[in-house]
């Protein structure tokens, strides 16, 4: 009964869905009543009928066992394929451990280099033999391809993670170049439609791609998909248009495109199979394809109607990279779709309004790139309306957008579609970019420049050209029309320096007006040229000339005089734009409407006390304190000009007061309890902090910390927190801080003679501490500080001589005892010293080895001692 039913199964796939036998049907097949001849008919392989006739015989002892088929039909109904490979291969899907959809596309993606290596039968032996069996190895992938295809569809609408998708959209475009016109349309089609409408964005907009790219292999329309696209291919996907995510509209504006074009050549397609079977029609048929233009033409139409609504849609976006894509990526195959009225009517109209957007210069770049392929699509008769949009880009603040409308009138004027009156006002324009400081933008020049004279007449070249050029060029040329010969002898730009200043001016057309009268008086048509009577006019032209601004450098700012006053204007019409917006980027977040609050967490918890005490203690407190004392150690009460800092988990609170020099700080620790916090900055002083009260200034050290760089100590008395500074110089200074005596503020003072002994260590002026690290407490109950000095360490009066060859120091770490001493370089390298006998290790550990990083490149980062190891 099992073969019976694989029969009927079979038979239904061949048949597109129409089952071999109903109830009735079977019952009477069973009698002997019914016979499937004239369903059978309907399979066309001749193979598959015949083994479907003997699988669905009434007597179960004529049907053969699954085996026996399969030896049977061996390279007639089952290709060979299926035996070598297929079977074997597909049978990992079929085992007890059943596989998810998502695994078995992730497999087959994994496997697909090896399935398609055995589906074209491996390695050949020759070229001759494997050019010879061309067509059977043709046949033997397409039928295999065919297995693997159905595989991987049966997977797809049960899939469930995102990369699974993927993976599966990847398979199909990967597999769509190697299979039938049937297959595409008929079951890979449906699929990604599918996938355009799944609810992750980055699965939507790959599909869109991949649909692109799977209708735009299709050659040939079957005759049962001649509506494929006005009927179901844009309809399906008309949506994405108006997608909430901006991926996926981005995807469908760089596709759109190539899906008018696939859609035209299948119109096309459809009205030539029209034309040519127009003589086999008959009845019905023969009507329909009388006027086989006027239905050609209306097809068209509805085409283009349904094309330019979502051009429009994309056209309007709110988001500019959506337009930007779309132009960049077809608008030239757009106006060959829609013909030269709708590019005009269409796109062209809703181009232009691009220019307005002043604060996104992509797009305007983007545009003048565009706008070469609509016009030449469009015409000569374009150039009217072109004109003041390319001399509004020649105009443009960002210099990016103004060589974007310089290539796009040079290759404007190589297709012709530049009148000539209209070219002699660009040169006009154009000619003082010969000496603009932006090297692109003379080049742009130059480029547009060459090409007009390439395209002009001697006379005009002389008459009308010569005259803009002759105060930019050092000596008159003949062969304008190189662009080498025209670089050669241009002369040196206006500096960058004086040209930004200049164009930043609030009052730039007092300025030019200035400059024109002492270029007047120059040439000697005034006797003598004015002060300025606007002081800041006079301190404007002060400035430039300290600048280094001679004469000639004049000359070229009032060549550029109409350019830079565009510019100006331009930019302070922006300015004014971006105050009255309410979207104003300054650069600040405000954190209240990202609903993020702050936290403010003292270390110690403050005794309660009654807030009129408290506020009477405050005051009493500020009026016994003299006006240095309060310069010194700040006053109680708080300040608006104080800044809070507040660490993560149960942070310590550290206020800072503005006096405190704003100057970069190098390192600073601290040893023991932690009330306190100092930082040294790079101008020799210091500050330090208590977590309890206010900032203590201690500017009146910067001399003595000068003055020793290693201490030996005795046992510190208790409450005492030591401070350890570095400098600049490479200096350390030692520090006590009376943190629990009175007054409030922390006491600090230097290091007392008999507590410990300063010795004074030679450092080169060059060094600067960078790592200051507390070795620790020995047993002995001595304090060490070390920094890092460079090559030569510096440690508890021992001077261990480190081998360069093994890089700059980095780090180190000293073990508790004080028997070793751990260094870390800047080649990686670890090397390690016998503190007690002050050796160095015989071979220092090598770099570790990285897949990624070189030894060259590694640097070791700072050494720690690990806690459960403390004598190692």
């Amino acid at each position: 009964m099992d073969i019976f039913s694989a029969g009927c199964v079979i038979a239904e796939l061949f048949t597109e869905g129409v089952p071999l036998f109903d109830l009735s049907q079977l019952l009477a097949y069973r009698k002997g009543h019914f016979q499937t001849e004239h369903v059978l008919l309907k399979i066309e392989d001749r193979s598959i009928r015949e083994l479907v006739a003997q699988m669905v015989q009434r007597e179960p002892e004529k049907r053969l066992t699954a085996e026996e088929y399969l030896k049977q039909q061996r390279g007639k109904a089952f290709p060979d394929i299926f035996y070598t490979f297929l079977q074997p291969y597909m049978a990992q899907f079929a085992k007890e451990t059943f596989q998810s959809a998502d695994e078995r596309v992730l497999v087959i993606r994994k496997d697909l280099d090896n399935i398609l290596h055995n589906l074209r039968g491996g390695s050949s032996s020759s070229t001759s033999s494997q050019e010879s069996s061309d067509c059977v190895l043709s046949s033997r992938e397409e039928q295999g391809l065919i297995v693997l295809v159905s595989v991987i569809t049966s997977c797809l609408q049960t899939l469930h993670s995102c990369d699974s998708k993927l993976a599966a959209l990847e398979l199909i475009l990967h597999l769509a170049p190697r299979l039938g016109v049937d297959i595409l349309l008929d079951r890979i089609t449906p699929y990604l439609l599918h996938f355009c409408n799944d609810p992750v964005p980055r699965v939507r907009a790959q599909a869109v791609r991949t649909l692109a790219k799977v209708l735009a292999l299709v050659k040939e329309v079957p005759r049962n998909d001649v509506n494929i696209y006005p009927e179901y291919i844009l309809p399906g996907i008309a949506h994405l248009a108006q997608d909430d995510a901006t991926i996926v509209r981005l995807a469908y504006a760089e596709n759109i495109a190539h899906l008018a074009e696939s859609a035209l050549r299948f119109l096309e397609l459809v009205q030539e199979n029209n034309v040519n079977t127009e003589q086999d029609l008959s009845g019905e048929d023969t009507e329909e394809i009388l006027h086989p233009n006027e239905n050609y033409d209306s097809e068209l139409q509805a085409l283009h109607e349904m094309v330019q609504q979502k051009v429009v849609t994309l056209l309007s976006d709110s988001e500019n990279i959506v337009k930007q894509s779309l132009m960049e990526n077809g608008i030239t195959r757009l106006c060959v779709f829609f013909g030269r009225q709708k590019a005009n009517d269409v796109l062209l109209s809703h181009m232009i309004t691009f220019l307005n957007d002043k604060n996104d210069w992509h797009l305007r770049g983007a545009f003048f790139d565009s706008i070469v392929g609509v016009a030449a699509y469009v015409g000569w008769q374009s150039s009217s309306i072109l004109k003041p949009l390319l001399q509004q880009g020649l105009s443009d603040t960002e210099e990016f957008v103004i060589y974007k409308a310089l290539n796009a009138l040079t290759c404007m004027c190589q297709l012709g579609l530049l009148q000539k009156p209209h070219i002699y006002e660009f040169v006009s324009d154009i000619a003082p970019f010969l000496c603009h400081p932006n090297l692109w933008i003379r080049y742009g020049a130059v480029g547009f420049i060459t090409v007009i004279a390439q395209h002009l007449n001697v006379a005009d070249v002389y008459c009308k050209l010569m005259p803009h050029l002759n105060p930019f060029i050092t000596q008159p040329i003949i062969q304008i029309d190189k662009e080498l010969v025209l670089l050669s002898v241009l002369k040196e730009p206006v500096s960058r320096s004086i040209f930004d200043y200049a164009l930043r001016s609030k009052d730039i057309a007092s300025l030019f007006r200035h400059l024109l009268l002492r270029q007047k008086k120059r040439a000697g048509s005034i006797p003598e040229c004015p002060t300025p009577e606007d002081p800041a006019i006079a301190q404007l032209l002060k400035k430039l000339l300290s600048q280094g601004m001679t004469e000639a450098e004049e000359d070229k700012l009032l060549a550029l005089k109409d350019f830079m006053l565009k510019s100006n204007k331009a930019k302070a019409n922006m300015g004014e734009q971006s105050h009255l917006g309410e979207a104003v980027q300054t650069g600040v977040i405000d954190l209240a409407m990202l609903g993020i609050t702050g936290r403010q967490v003292d270390l110690v918890k403050p005794k309660a006390e009654a807030e009129d005490k408290r506020a009477r203690k405050h005051t009493k407190q500020d009026s016994t304190m003299n006006e240095e004392w309060k310069s010194m150690f700040g006053s109680q009460e708080p300040s608006s000009a104080q800044t809070t800092t507040t660490a993560d988990g149960p942070a310590s609170q550290i206020r800072k007061s503005a006096v405190a020099p704003a100057v970069p700080v190098l390192q600073s620790v601290a040893s023991g309890p932690p009330t306190s916090a100092a930082s040294t900055p790079a101008r020799r002083s210091f500050s330090s902090w208590c977590s309890r009260r206010e900032q203590c200034s201690a500017e009146r050290m910067a001399k003595q910390m000068m003055e020793s760089a290693e201490w030996e100590s005795r046992p510190p008395p208790p409450g005492l927190t030591l401070l350890a500074v570095a400098s600049d110089n490479g200096s350390i200074q030692l520090l006590a801080v009376e943190a629990n005596k009175p007054p409030k503020s922390p006491k600090v003072s230097p290091s007392r003679p008999g507590l410990w002994t300063c010795r004074r260590t030679a450092v080169r002026s060059t060094s600067t501490i960078s790592t200051l690290a507390p070795v620790g407490v020995g047993v002995r109950h001595r304090q060490r500080l070390a920094g890092r000095l460079g090559p030569s360490l510096q440690l508890q009066r021992l001077d261990l001589r480190h081998d360069l060859r093994l890089g700059l120091i980095t780090s180190f770490t000293v073990d508790m005892h004080q028997c070793w001493l751990c260094l870390g370089t800047s080649s990686g390298t670890m090397a390690c010293w016998d503190m007690r006998f002050q050796l160095p290790h015989l071979k220092p550990l090598p770099p570790c080895s990285s897949t990624n990083q070189t030894a060259a490149d590694a640097s070791a980062l700072p050494i720690i001692r690990h806690r459960s190891c403390p004598g190692e």
